[in-house]
This record gives structure tokens, C-alpha cells and sequence, in this order.
């Protein structure tokens, strides 16, 4: 295990890259979006360099490369299953594009009688509202929270409503949003206990807190894992479902094509068995050794320290925040805060709108974070207390092309390599803001909502024309 003294940041690629800014210098980017997505660990990006020059075809090839290339990807299922406490003679890992990927092929083979539903709650990333929500029959939980959380009470109060009905509970292991984690293993008891199956959207967990699928208790148990590896600091097109081996074995794939069949004639087909019946198409193995050697930094690492990390890191933030009346905290404001959170904070700063201060963060100050409703607009209306009945004028306002002004917060979110000094210019930089204004003239998007400094716009050209040479052949 590394010690909280080690070179943390020095693991990770493009931590210390200088962006430009509106003033024509260039500052060290502070990336405070990670959970929309990580840089990569460089040993991860080392590991797939390696790869290379033995890439090739995976699983039937009789060639060294092919071969070697196919160990590598079923090692890597193994060590996924070890990662997340599924035992491989009960649980079957299954190689995905990334977690909405892997929750739509749930989706899929989900077996739902006319009278059973999902249940899910307000507080889902749209990945894990949508699916349920196409396929028609589905109930949410409300959140009962002043901070948007649904209680065990009321997840009891639905499935007692709908008693024997419910097949799934659909929860994230760790909100988008507010940060909030769940209490997945009364869940799990919980829906047990009613009958029903248990599936963590994992896509916020995975890479802060350690998950053990099973329990010593079965009935705290979880069913199904869905998570993406581009949030673990390996984003190379990877995500994983995990679950029982038997279930994935009732119907046919929801993806069809090579790698899926035994046999096929041109009126029937035998599919193989799973996982392999689940990954249509030639695998990304590059994905899957990234995934895999992500997994072993982390579990170096140890998520004792990752979560300590954090966890110091929200505190401070939350303590810097306070100094500002302006600053408007939509989660737990504590800075003593439970263990029942990841690094995420959503705020807005009274006066300015949240687009246009992202905006100004982004050009002027090289701080890189996210606004909007985050890929959860049910959880964020009810955060800003906007009745359905309300969101009316905002569908019609989108239907007509204009995006401006709607709704939405500003989101900072913490990852292992980021710094309580980053949090100080953070802070430095939205005081600034705040006291003096944008340091341009800042024009709105009517198609997107989206600001930008009048008359000014990057080059990319140069960038572009970088990346594109940067290896020399060889």
C-alpha cells in the first residue's frame, strides 16, 4: 500500500499540462469534472503501449499473438471478478462499451411478467432511469431528503405497494450529483426480502470505495454491477456487467453476430454461452488490459487512503466554500461529513448563471468543470424544488432550439490526484469572479446555452497537429 506521502499525482498523465487561457498566458488545467470521466494512470497507458506489438484477434486464433492476446483478456475477467467480490463459478463478467452499455443489456434480458415493474429512484443518472423507463414498466422511489435521498423507509413503503411485483431495484452505488452513497447493503437485504433482485449502478463507486458483491449474509448480497472503466482512470472504451452466470444463459444476446454462436444455419442458431454470448463483435482488448491494470493500481494504492483522501478534500472544499455567502451548496454543506458520500459538491453563485460561471472558470482561470443537470434532470428539479407540473415551459423552450437559462448547477468533483492547493485557487478564482466580474465581454449560445468570450475563440490547430505527430513510426 502507498503511503499518503508518496508522489501520488506522479502515477497519472496530464495532471501538469499547461492550457492556455483568455489573457494569451497558460495555467497548470485544474480538472475538477472527474466524474465525468479520469485521465489515465501512465501505467496504464504503459501497459497498453506493451500490448501492442502482440495485439491480436482474440479467442479461436491458433497463432503465439493470438493466443497470448486472449489470455489476457480472460485473465482480466477473473481479476474483475476478484476486484469486486463475485465469485467466478456464481458470477459471470461480462465486457461492455461502458456502464449505460452494460445496464441497456440488463435491460435486455431482464424477464418482466405483465404485472412486475422495476423500481428505481428520482435520483438515477439517466442511464439508470431511461432503460426502465422505454421499456414501460417501472415505479420510483421519491426522494424524502432535504438533500434529495430516498430513505429505506420510503424503498420499503414502494415495495410494499408493490408487493411481489418488483423484479428489480435499479440504484446508483454513489449519486453524480450530490455525492451521496446509499446504503446499498439494507437495500440489497430489502429488496431480497420482497423478492426482488438488486442491481448497483457502480459508475460513481467504483473508483473511491471498495465493493464486495457478495456478503457473508446473502441477503445483503448485490445481484448485478454495472461500471465503466473511463471513471477509474483507464479511458479506453471498456465497461463491465457483472451477474449471475444462469441468468445470462435464459435468452438470446441483444447484440447478435461473431463470437455469439456454436453454430449457425439459415434457419436456426445454438449461442454459446456466456460471457461470451454477450460480447458481440472482435473485443476491445486494449480496454480490457487498461481495466485490468487500473485494478491493480488501485488495489496498490488502497482504498483506505483513496477514501481518506477524498474525503480530506471535500472537507476542505466544503470549509473554503463557507467563506463565500455567495456560494449557494446544493448537498451536505457539513464539512464533518459521514462516510456516506464520494467527492462531489454541485453549487451555484448567486447572480451569475451556472453556464456562464463555468464559462469564465474554463477561459480565464484554466479550470476545468462541469454545469448543467449532469445526466439527471429529474434529481435536479426536485433539488431546485420544480414541480413537474413546471418543467413544462422548459420542454417548450428546448423544443424551439433556445437551451438558455435553464436550470442547472455547477459541479466540482475530486479524484485521487487532485490538491487542497488546487482547491485554493479554485477559491481565489471564484472570489475574484464574484468581486469583479468576467474579465470579458461573454456572448450565450441560443442553440446550446452555452457562453463565450466575444471574439475570441482557441486554436486547436496546433493541438490537434501535436497529438497527431507525436509518435514517430518505428
Amino acid at each position: 500500500m502507498r503511503t499518503p506521502t508518496s508522489d501520488i499525482r506522479g502515477l497519472f498523465v496530464g495532471v501538469e499540462q499547461q492550457v492556455p487561457l483568455l489573457d494569451g498566458t497558460t495555467h497548470v488545467y485544474v480538472n475538477f469534472d472527474n466524474a465525468a470521466t479520469t485521465p489515465p494512470f501512465r501505467a496504464v497507458v504503459d501497459a497498453v503501449e506493451q500490448m501492442f506489438p502482440y495485439y491480436a484477434g482474440v479467442h479461436r486464433g491458433t497463432g503465439f499473438k493470438s493466443m497470448l492476446s486472449t489470455y489476457l483478456y480472460e485473465q482480466a475477467r477473473l481479476k474483475v471478478a476478484e476486484f469486486v467480490g463475485a465469485d467466478p463459478s456464481k458470477y459471470v463478467v461480462i465486457f461492455t462499451r461502458n456502464t449505460t452499455d452494460s445496464i441497456n443489456k440488463l435491460c435486455h434480458h431482464l424477464p418482466l411478467k405483465p404485472d412486475e415493474l422495476v423500481l428505481t429512484t428520482v435520483m438515477e443518472h439517466h442511464s439508470n432511469l431511461l432503460p426502465w423507463w422505454i421499456r414501460g414498466q417501472v415505479d420510483y422511489v421519491l426522494a424524502t431528503t432535504k438533500y434529495g435521498a430516498p430513505e429505506i423507509e420510503a424503498l420499503k413503503k414502494k415495495l410494499e405497494e408493490h408487493k411481489g411485483k418488483v423484479k428489480l431495484v435499479a440504484l446508483c452505488g454513489a449519486s453524480n450529483v450530490t455525492g451521496y452513497i446509499p446504503p446499498i447493503r439494507q437495500v440489497a437485504r430489502l429488496a431480497h426480502q420482497y423478492g426482488a433482485m438488486l442491481l448497483v449502478d457502480a459508475a460513481q463507486l467504483v473508483a473511491h470505495r471498495k465493493i464486495t458483491m457478495q456478503s457473508p449474509d446473502e441477503e445483503e448480497a448485490i445481484d448485478f454491477l454495472a461500471f465503466s472503466a473511463h471513471k477509474m482512470y483507464a479511458p479506453f472504451g471498456t465497461g463491465v456487467l457483472v451477474g449471475p452466470k444462469e441468468f445470462f444463459r435464459q435468452k438470446p444476446p441483444d447484440v447478435v453476430g461473431g463470437g455469439t454462436v456454436e453454430l449457425v444455419t439459415l434457419n436456426q442458431v445454438e449461442w454459446t454461452e456466456p460471457p461470451e454470448k454477450e460480447e458481440a463483435g472482435t473485443p476491445n482488448l486494449p480496454g480490457v488490459v487498461a481495466l485490468s491494470r487500473s485494478i491493480e493500481i488501485l488495489s496498490e494504492i488502497g482504498f483506505d487512503y483513496i477514501q481518506e483522501h477524498e474525503r480530506h478534500l471535500t472537507s476542505y472544499m466544503l470549509k473554503r466554500l463557507a467563506e463565500i455567502p455567495e456560494v449557494i451548496i446544493h448537498s451536505d454543506p457539513n464539512p464533518q461529513m459521514s462516510e456516506n458520500r464520494v467527492g462531489v459538491i454541485p453549487i451555484n453563485v448567486k447572480g451569475i448563471e451556472h453556464s456562464l460561471l463555468a464559462a469564465i472558470l474554463g477561459f480565464e482561470w484554466g479550470i476545468g468543470v462541469r454545469h448543467g443537470c449532469f445526466c439527471a434532470h429529474p434529481y435536479i428539479m426536485h433539488l431546485f424544488n420544480i414541480h413537474p407540473d413546471e418543467v413544462q415551459p422548459y420542454l417548450e423552450q428546448i423544443r424551439r432550439g433556445d437551451h438558455r437559462g435553464l436550470p442547472g448547477f455547477v459541479r466540482i468533483s475530486f479524484a485521487l490526484y487532485n490538491t487542497t492547493e488546487e482547491i485554493d485557487y479554485f477559491i481565489s478564482a471564484l472570489k475574484q469572479i464574484i468581486r469583479q466580474g468576467p474579465r470579458a465581454k461573454y456572448v450565450v449560445q441560443t442553440r446550446t446555452g452555452e457562453y463565450f468570450p466575444e471574439g475570441f475563440d482557441y486554436d486547436y490547430s496546433t493541438y490537434i497537429s501535436s497529438i497527431l505527430s507525436s509518435h514517430h513510426s518505428g
